[in-house]
């Protein structure tokens, strides 16, 4: 899935989509169609969708999808904030149950908002080893200043810091960052593409030790 600089790609399963599912762990069943109905009701009766997180999670900008991936957006072909919540609730609750493992951020924020019913995220491999190997008990965000030998760098750069007990009861921490593909050394240009244009970009989960030591002491710059 390739996206603009500004917003997002899939990736790490939607890293920034994904932060709170390691609280969720519960079973349910699919509902029927009247059910389903019903809930669809509510959520747009309650105009949910109008709400800034909603947007966030589907990385819309004044009712525009950024993302036209299929595999992101359900209502691709013909999208709005309400359609998107709609089809979301009806994949969620009436097709598969392992369905939950596409979209466990959209599942858990329904959840907290409306009190939907509880679906199983332990079917979800990639989500359960997410929740597992990197904890997320507190979350920081880190600035890391700009540094001359690195024209890329000139506005810093920013990233979530996730610290907590891992599945072994050990303390970790980890940095989620959003990169660019930087492929030109040509200022004008790579501000333009940046700005303009946008370029592609990739989410990426790593120690927070590779970065502490990347940018303070191979790039000499400040967090």
């Amino acid at each position: 899935m390739q996206v603009n600089n500004r917003l997002i790609k899939s990736g790490l399963i939607a890293a920034f989509f994904a932060l709170p599912i390691w609280l969720v762990s519960a079973s349910g069943m699919p509902q029927t169609d009247e059910e389903v109905d019903r809930l669809k009701e509510k959520a747009i009766n309650e105009e949910i969708y109008k709400l800034p997180v909603w947007s966030a999670l589907l990385h819309s900008e004044n009712g525009h999808a950024n993302i036209s991936d299929a595999n992101f957006l359900l209502s691709h072909k013909n999208f709005s904030l309400a359609l998107e919540l709609k089809q979301t609730i009806e994949f969620l609750y009436k097709g598969d149950p392992g369905n939950v493992c596409r979209f466990p951020a959209r599942y858990y924020w329904l959840r907290q908002n409306l009190d939907f019913p509880e679906l199983s995220l332990d079917s979800c491999p990639e989500v359960v080893e997410f929740r597992h190997k990197a904890p997320i008990d507190e979350i920081s965000i880190v600035f890391a200043s700009e540094t001359v030998s690195q024209p890329a760098s000139m506005l810093g750069h920013s990233f979530l810091k996730l610290s907590g007990k891992n599945d072994r009861g050990i303390e970790v921490s980890h940095a989620i960052t959003f990169y660019t593909d930087i492929n030109t050394y040509n200022l004008p240009k790579l501000l333009f593409d940046s700005l303009v244009i946008g370029k592609q970009g990739y989410f990426a989960l790593s120690p927070y030790d590779e970065m502490q030591r990347r940018y303070v002491d191979e790039e000499q710059r400040n967090l």
